[in-house]
């Protein structure tokens, strides 16, 4: 894959330069993150890790 096609990262929005075993697209970064630390299959699911908690008050947690 070259830089030209223009896909962005299943993780983090940049540009993609590589496919993972999994088949995720990968930017630089995230690919030597995961090639370093590994990566659980739900990581990748970061901005919907907690879908369904309620504050206290009964509110929706709000996304940071």
């Amino acid at each position: 894959m070259t830089r030209s096609m223009g896909i962005i990262c299943d993780r983090c929005g940049a540009l993609a330069v590589d496919c993972d075993d999994q088949g995720y697209y990968l930017c630089e970064a995230c690919l030597a993150f995961e090639e370093n630390f590994g990566a659980e299959e739900g990581d990748r699911d970061a901005d919907e890790e907690f879908p369904d908690e309620k504050n206290t008050d009964g509110s929706s947690r709000q996304s940071t």
